[in-house]
């Protein structure tokens, strides 16, 4: 069982957004076990136009690169004669603006008035357990940013993050008679903008389905089967287009004809009612159509994928078939959409930026459900014959529960227990995906800080040496696991060089001629700020001071917290009467970063006169 956390989102993004998190052990989807409740925190995320102004740049760059390669909205290249350079420099320009809006989006997510929560969810959850994010939100923009590049993400690689709408309910749904034993789709094909390429990955890739095709039908050969048939997948490829500030989506089912989901909605609705779970649209710009089919029109259709922007024409079949892959092979929906997305990356060479595109849109009230649970059959066989299970295949060892157990029991009190067998017996196998993941599910009572796994004779002879290099490396790991046989020296020293730089950075307790251990680091403005509040309790008001005005100088984002913070001291000051004139430059310092902010919020009128407050007072 994994973890299930919730962040409602609520404001926009002139005045900041009001964030509660709450974290809760997830519901398994097969044993159906109830929703237990773990933990919860408010907090908030600061005004920041910036964001919304280079995640437009950004698209208007991503928008820009049709003219280089067809998409499911231009089925050709609106450009014949363009130069590679013209290209190579168009891809750069694209890459490096996502680049520059991670980056800020990241920084976004370290304010400080955000902490709490990142705390919090680091102290719940375990990088070894499958974890899902629902950010739930009305804010349309909030939605297109890529919460994907959120860096916690990078330390708890079983995490997804979902969209969800705060206004959700379950469906009522017929309770059908007889037990299916084949998974039905609904497949509507649209006018040919590569379609065919779909049509291929799912007839090889699901062969024993039941499927109904409908290819650039008219409006009225949709009738029946929305109607009177019962579908567990619907799947859309061609057009689409969101417009109307993400509130309206749109497809385009032939040549002709382009229809809203409002135009469907009751063949929609009476789907759901029947059973439908899951709905994939392979098309571009579909977060209107999530939209509509989640809340916009009263659908709360359980499970949604859509790609947030244009898609190229290549890429389309390439996504259904990396998720295909992973789904029909029984891993759950939200780590098949994740190593999906993943998989794009692969392919950002010729294609800038497609990892960015799939996301999934959840009904919170809904229980993800794998494909067995939809009448699926397992393409790919779980047994492995003689080849070992490993950690990444904990979802499909069965059988070793009891020796498993045993280990774990055994462990809690011995430093060695040794696994001894006939070859071929499963020896590997139950340490890898039986033991291995529950020791790390269970790091706080008994697990070291990381694994270690070294193989004998490789890469020397002598094994001790094996095991001085092995230690030796994975005490800089970052995940706590490392493979010395897929170890990449450069990727570590890389890795390496940044945690210890974001350290110097970020670290307010440092002396200047630490930060310089690793080359010319200035600190970050979060570690002037940290260090003008550390300043401020020890009673050095002007050193926090000028903490604080580097941090606003470095981050204007500062300076609602350095404000308050400022407005706090000087109003004591003043309050007590003790260095009343340091009070007054404090007050009239905080009114410079913050002009509408209330010197004296114990009045119902709002106060922006810092030489009156010595009258009043």
């Amino acid at each position: 069982m994994g973890k299930l956390v919730t962040l409602n989102i609520d404001g926009e993004f002139p005045r900041g957004f009001s964030v509660r998190c709450e974290i809760s052990q997830d519901v398994d989807s097969i044993n159906n076990e109830p929703l237990l409740a773990m933990a919860s925190k408010s907090a908030h995320l600061p005004s920041h136009s910036e964001i919304l102004e280079q995640y437009r740049y950004w698209q208007s760059l991503y928008l820009n690169l049709e003219f280089f390669f067809s998409n499911r909205i231009r089925i050709k290249p609106g450009l014949t004669n363009f130069s590679d350079r013209d290209k190579n420099d168009a891809f750069k320009a694209c890459k490096k603006a996502a680049n520059l809006l991670a980056k800020t989006f990241n920084i976004w997510l370290r304010s400080p008035d955000f902490q709490p929560i990142e705390i919090l969810l680091r102290n719940n959850l375990d990088k070894s357990e499958s974890t899902r994010i629902l950010l739930a939100t009305e804010n349309h923009w909030l939605r297109r940013l890529p919460w994907h590049e959120w860096d916690l993400l990078k330390d708890f690689p079983k995490a997804e993050i979902s969209i969800a709408s705060p206004n959700f309910q379950r469906v009522n749904t017929t309770i059908k008679s007889d037990k299916q034993d084949k998974i039905k789709i609904l497949v509507i094909l649209g006018d040919n903008v590569g379609t065919d390429a779909d049509k291929k990955v799912i007839r090889q890739l699901i062969p024993d389905a039941e499927i109904c095709w409908l290819i650039e039908p008219q409006r009225s050969e949709l009738d029946e089967p929305l109607w009177q048939e019962s579908w567990d997948i619907l799947f859309f490829a061609g057009h689409g287009k969101t417009k109307d500030n993400g509130s309206i989506g749109t497809i385009q089912i032939n040549a002709e004809d382009k229809l809203t989901i409002s135009e469907i909605k009751n063949h929609l609705l009476q789907a759901v009612k029947s059973g439908l779970k899951l709905a994939i649209f392979n098309c571009c710009d579909g977060l209107g159509l999530a939209y509509q089919l989640a809340e916009g029109e009263d659908l709360h259709l359980p499970q949604i994928i859509v790609m947030r922007e244009n898609l190229p024409v290549a890429i389309a079949p390439k996504f259904l078939q990396f998720f295909l892959e992973n789904y029909t092979q029984g891993l759950s929906l939200y780590s098949s959409l994740r190593e999906s997305r993943q998989r794009l990356q692969i392919l950002e060479k010729d294609f800038p930026c497609v990892s960015w595109l799939p996301v999934l849109c959840q009904n919170p009230a809904e229980i993800p459900p794998r494909w067995l649970e939809l009448g699926g059959k397992i393409q790919s066989s779980p047994y492995k014959g003689l080849s070992a299970f490993t950690e990444n295949d904990t979802e499909i060892f069965f059988g070793r529960k009891v020796l498993t157990n045993s280990l774990l029991s055994k462990l809690e009190s011995k430093n060695l227990v040794a696994v001894i067998g006939a070859s071929g017996s499963g020896k590997s196998s139950l340490v890898a995906a039986g033991l291995i993941p529950q020791l790390l599910a269970q790091k706080t009572k008994i697990l070291p800080r990381f694994v270690v796994k070294i193989r004998p004779g490789f890469p020397h002879p002598n094994p001790w040496e094996n095991l001085a290099e092995e230690l030796l490396i994975a005490s800089g790991s970052g995940d706590g696991t490392i493979k010395l046989w897929n170890f990449n020296r450069d990727e570590l020293i890389d890795n390496a060089c940044k945690w210890m730089s974001d350290y110097l950075k970020n670290n307010p307790n440092l002396e200047e001629k630490e930060r310089h251990l690793c080359g010319e680091i200035e600190p970050s403005a979060t570690a002037f700020f940290l260090k003008g509040e550390k300043l401020a309790a020890e009673g050095k008001l002007e050193e926090a001071v000028s903490q604080f005005q580097q941090a606003v100088k470095l981050d204007s984002n500062f300076s609602l917290n350095a404000a308050t913070n400022l407005l706090r001291i000087g109003r004591k000051l003043i309050r007590e009467n003790q260095r009343v004139e340091l009070g007054i430059t404090l007050l009239k310092q905080a009114q410079t970063w913050e002009p509408d902010i209330d010197l004296n919020p114990d009045t119902e009128e709002i106060d922006r006169d810092a030489e009156q407050l010595i009258i009043d007072n």
